[in-house]
């Protein structure tokens, strides 16, 4: 009797876990999929799991957090594909060859240098699903302040994640803050971890998760940008009420099977 019932336990787990396992989970540097076209928009937005494509790159301008011209409500231009970002190997969603803002495997940046201030890098996670999608956006992003030699000044930095209502065309911060670099000189490469914990985010179709930061200050003659990591964020699919208790339900019928032919 004790071995029979090990193996229904062990048979409830492993329902379990697969249940675990269909959640569906986008991860943008782990979807990366590079353009095909360069100098063109082929492949923006680029697919995630299941094939559908969620994963845009734009640029946009505008004035900083707080502001009635804010940047991440302003128009949008898509980005285009440069295979070799000024001949570094690495790809990036561009506005031009070897042009600001980049968009890569798991980073963008915003350069902060004159020429390029108004070019502010945005990524969009583009709702698949339909009406009533309920996500949770979790993990982390680092912000690094960096420049010519690795060594970054210190320029605050708006960051804002938020949520882009298709109908009414009205993006709502979920995270909005400006962030100082923690020491207040230049110095190399510095970082912070910025933790994200955002549950049960409701969408509807053509809704949106955007992200994008803004560096604060332009600078010149050199180079300064402003780099957002984000290959350690998370958007996962919180499944539909119900669907826990069905797959609580299937386990106890599993449950009961194997206690009756015992």
């Amino acid at each position: 009797m004790r071995e029979k019932r090990v193996a229904v336990l062990v048979g409830l787990g492993s329902l379990v876990a697969a249940g675990a396992a269909s959640a569906q989970v986008w991860n943008r540097a782990l979807n990366w999929t590079p353009g095909t076209v360069a100098g063109t928009s082929v492949g923006n937005p680029g697919p995630g799991p299941g094939g559908a494509d969620v994963w845009g790159y734009e640029s946009v301008s505008g004035s900083a957090l707080g502001s009635a011209g804010a940047w991440y409500d302003q128009p949008r231009t898509p980005l285009t594909w440069d295979p070799q970002w000024w001949n570094t190997g690495v790809g990036a969603w561009t506005t031009g060859d070897d042009k600001s803002p980049p968009i890569m495997q798991d980073r963008f940046i915003h350069n902060l240098h004159t020429s390029t201030f108004d070019s502010v890098p945005m990524v969009t996670w583009n709702n698949p699903l339909g009406d009533g999608t309920a996500v949770d956006v979790t993990g982390s992003l680092r912000l690094r302040w960096t420049g010519n030699g690795g060594i970054g000044m210190p320029v605050d930095v708006d960051l804002m994640l938020g949520l882009y209502d298709a109908s009414s065309g009205i993006t709502s911060p979920l995270l909005a803050q400006t962030y100082a670099k923690p020491t207040p000189a230049p110095s190399f490469e510095e970082e912070i971890v910025i933790p994200l914990e955002f549950t049960s985010i409701m969408l509807d179709a053509g809704d949106q998760i955007v992200l994008t930061h803004r560096g604060r200050e332009a600078f010149g003659p050199q180079g300064m940008w402003v780099t957002v990591f984000d290959g350690g964020m998370n958007i996962t699919l919180v499944p539909a009420p119900g669907a826990a208790a069905v797959l609580g339900m299937a386990g106890l019928a599993a449950l009961r099977r194997r206690r009756a032919r015992a």
